[in-house]
């Protein structure tokens, strides 16, 4: 039955597998490929990648930063990383950036520019001059040039202070009394005849006339006195102004002498040369800091509670971003990108229970360590973190980087105790995502539009030529060198390269997922080292791909386990009429299952009604539910494009408890209705996968290979006859890599593969009946399957005209007789085909 069409269709075992011939690499293990060679796994084949990263990098617009796209396993960020670094290397080398005090606005710290590895010298200067200053001018304070001068200036007080003293007091003699100058000012007492003042006794027994001439006197005479002090507190002044000059010039001359030198070094860097004449400036002011060295030895309490350490820190520098030991341009790959780690942050510490900051705890962001160069980021990780994305873009909007709290950002009440300066920012932003992320942003974010103007697309596979084989054998070496593995024999490269194919679901193309290739070569390199085999070869590839099937196959084995001993409803032999099966896949994780499923369909008379029971149940998804309209808009094509469809079928997916999505099934849909219409049984041996066109083509569908092992794992569990066989897409050839163990199946005749090109091929595979080809006048042979399915649809046109009257009931087994709607007549003189039928007399056309 059928067996022409079963020879034609069979598909050759040489085609259900990709095969490498290993004989084509001339190496005996991928070392000899990688050593002293840069590794830049699956690098060779992204020319996209190249061709937009060279653009962000030759041009200046704020716009070209880039979106690198791709699925995942690809290793996308080390691609980028490894181009970045060739770009990076031709670039010349950004300036140090460094954060120093602010004289004029102390909360507003300066950033200086200095050329690569100058701002670790600048610190190192500074330190220096601090060092010197604290040494030299207590030195000088107390060296004989300085207490020379410092004894002039004392001198001349003296002298002019005991000229003024000795007139007060010779003015107070000469009206009786005795004037005295003392630390609290000027004292005025009478006195006797003898010249001394009086006592209190003395005071007190003189008559009261006698006293109050004395007080009266001595009023006048402290008035008078008092105009004659302020000479001696002029004088004081004076003394007190020419002393602090001198502590100053003496303190200027000892910082001019260290200034110069730095002035000297730093010729060229204008913003060092206004520091430096700024810290000349501030240094005679830290006198009280710098007046004696026994400073040094009051203690560290002491020297916090009077500020000591605090002043000397103004003249430190804060390198922010040192550039000594780089070269090129830097390449920055931020790995957890939350706001801090972007932007920077501004550390405090506690002093006496207080948070206190300054421009020495300011910490550099990875913006600030790319800028002149590239960062690198994962877009999902950076959506994720709070402020993140939003200051990332006004950065590069603004091109410059502040450092600020998260929390002021957001509009938050917080003590912001200092604001540094911004630093212009000129860097190349490469956000590494899926596809998905990178349309949805194009999409919500005009921004993003705005700032991301280029975008990198990997691919994710590469076609098996001879060139690309070779490069695939050194991309596996790079990454067993990478990943610490053994070195991969010929046998193992080509059996990897194969295993590749069969992740790319296509025998003519390699998957260049080398994530997912890294944790096949880590299991054989397990194995490979407990065997003590200095290679990885294909036993071992072989064997970690059979532990890994088993480790995941429970689900599948729980299943056959169900359909053998007949709980889940699966046939393997016989025929019937209305049924076959069908193939469909589940994801546990990372393991893709294939089983199989009843598909039956139910007809009776109706309107062309075609009821899909999944939808129904709200179990069916889009995709499935526009497979079977296709399905019904080919059943009206192919059999009734002149009569009425006058039939309601019902499909459903029997013993099926979850969502079906996708249209793979809507082959083995066409042909379970196809023999429920035509009442012919179908091979329940056979299961198929395809997806229907209108016009009855057999479409491709994904997991083809995890379809068919799937079924002959259960054919295998209940028995191998040698009949059963998976009906496939002939397009699907190409993309079907079986394991060796299915292939020498049907290479012995115990299974089969079919490919299919259309619905009549697959019809009469499972028929095994003669599809039939329409006339001239569009009839079908009579005995063919397609003339059956006409001759039915043909009878059921007609029991629905019969009962098209108002009184005519349709009985429903179970269900009360009801009266059956009108039906459409069938195409007469005054109705010719295709065109609308009149509605039923003495009734209104109903609307759709």
């Amino acid at each position: 039955m059928g067996s022409k069409a079963d020879i034609t269709l069979s598909v050759d075992p040489r085609r259900l597998r990709g095969r490498v011939d290993e004989s084509a690499f001339r190496f005996s293990t991928t070392r000899e490929l990688v050593d002293g060679q840069p590794a830049l796994v699956g690098l060779t084949y992204q020319t996209r990648l190249r061709q937009a990263l060279g653009l962000a990098a030759a041009s200046h617009h704020k716009g070209l930063n880039v979106f690198a796209s791709g699925p995942s396993g690809v290793h996308k960020s080390r691609a980028v990383l490894e181009v970045l670094k060739e770009e990076a290397r031709r670039r010349a080398t950004p300036s140090d950036w460094c954060y120093v005090f602010n004289f004029e606005s102390p909360d507003r710290p300066r950033a200086i520019a200095l050329p690569p590895g100058w701002g670790r010298r600048f610190a190192q200067d500074m330190e220096h001059f601090v060092a010197e200053v604290r040494r030299d001018i207590p030195r000088a304070f107390e060296s004989e040039e300085y207490r020379r001068k410092h004894r002039r200036i004392h001198d001349e007080l003296e002298r002019r202070r005991a000229a003024v003293t000795a007139e007060l007091q010779q003015l107070a003699r000469q009206q009786g009394f005795v004037a005295e100058l003392g630390p609290a000012g000027l004292a005025v007492s009478p006195s006797n005849s003898g010249g001394r003042p009086f006592t209190t006794s003395e005071f007190e027994a003189l008559p009261a006339e006698a006293r109050q001439r004395i007080e009266e006197a001595g009023l006048r005479l402290h008035r008078e006195l008092e105009s004659r002090l302020r000479q001696v507190r002029s004088v004081e002044k004076d003394y007190r102004q020419r002393e602090q000059q001198l502590e100053r010039d003496t303190a200027l001359r000892i910082a001019e002498s260290a200034l110069e030198e730095l002035r000297e070094r730093y010729r060229e860097v204008a913003p060092v040369l206004e520091y430096l004449e700024q810290v000349s400036k501030d240094v005679p002011k830290r006198l009280d800091e710098l007046r004696s060295a026994e400073e040094e030895h009051r203690g560290a309490l002491l020297a916090a509670l009077e500020g000591r350490s605090r002043g000397f820190r103004h003249y430190g520098v804060n390198v922010l971003v040192d550039r000594g030991d780089a070269e090129g341009a830097p390449v920055v790959f931020e790995t957890d990108p939350t706001f801090s780690n972007l932007c920077g942050t501004i550390d405090r510490r506690v002093e006496f229970g207080n948070l206190v900051t300054d421009f020495t705890l300011l910490r550099a962001g990875s913006l600030h360590r790319a800028n002149g160069g590239y960062l690198v980021l994962f877009a999902e990780d950076l959506l994720r973190q709070l402020g993140s994305y939003q200051a990332l873009k006004k950065s590069l909007h603004s091109q410059q980087v502040t450092i600020e709290d998260l929390a002021s950002t957001l509009g938050l009440a917080v003590a912001q105790l200092i604001k540094p300066q911004p630093i212009p920012l000129d860097v190349r932003v490469v956000l590494v995502g899926p596809p998905l992320l990178y349309h949805l942003l194009w999409m919500l974010d005009p921004s993003f539009r705005k700032l991301f103007q280029v975008r990198a697309d990997f691919d994710d596979q590469v076609d098996a030529t001879a060139e690309n084989l070779q490069a695939f054998a050194r991309d596996l070496g790079a990454l067993a060198r990478e990943e610490g593995l053994l070195p991969l024999d010929r046998s193992g490269v080509a059996r990897t390269a194969e295993h590749a194919m069969r992740i790319a679901e296509d025998k003519r193309k390699l998957s260049l997922r080398f994530g997912a290739l890294a944790q096949l070569l880590h299991e054989a390199n397990h194995l490979a080292q407990g065997e003590g085999a200095s290679a990885i070869s294909r036993r071992h590839l072989e064997a970690a791909d059979e532990a890994r099937r088993f480790r995941s196959s429970l689900p599948l084995e729980h299943l056959r386990e169900l359909i053998k001993r007949e709980v889940l409803i699966v046939r393997t032999a016989g025929e019937k009429v209305g049924q076959l099966n069908g193939l469909a896949l589940s994801a546990v994780g990372e393991a893709v299952i294939g089983r199989p499923v009843r598909i039956t369909a139910v007809v009776r008379p109706g309107h062309g009604e075609l009821v899909d029971i999944e939808r129904r149940a709200e179990l069916g998804g889009r995709i499935h539910t526009k497979a079977v309209m296709i399905l019904g808009g080919y059943l009206a094509s192919r059999y009734a494009a002149e009569l009425p469809l006058s039939l309601s079928a019902q499909l459903t997916f029997e013993q099926s408890y979850s969502e079906i999505e996708g249209d793979s099934a809507s082959l083995g849909e066409a042909l379970a209705l196809l023999s429920a219409i035509g009442g012919f049984p179908l091979r329940q041996e056979l299961a198929v996968t395809g997806s229907v066109s209108q016009a009855g083509e057999v479409q491709p569908v994904g997991g083809a290979t995890d379809k068919i092992e799937a079924y002959f794992e259960v054919c295998q569990a209940v028995g191998l006859t040698g009949r059963q066989g998976v009906i496939v897409p002939w397009a699907n050839l190409d993309h079907i890599h079986l394991r060796d163990e299915v292939v020498e199946a049907v290479r012995q005749g115990r299974f089969q593969v079919f490919a299919v090109r259309t619905v009549d091929q697959a019809l009469e595979l499972t028929s095994g009946l003669s599809a039939g080809e329409a006339d001239k006048s569009g009839r079908f042979p009579p005995e063919s399957a397609n003339g059956r399915v006409r001759s039915s649809l043909e009878r059921l046109a007609s029991v629905v005209r019969e009962y098209r009257a108002p009184s005519a009931v349709e009985a429903v087994p179970g269900h009360a007789a009801r009266p059956l709607p009108p039906t459409a007549p069938t195409p007469g003189p005054e109705h010719p085909p295709g065109g609308p039928p009149p509605p039923p007399v003495g009734r209104r056309p109903r609307s759709k």
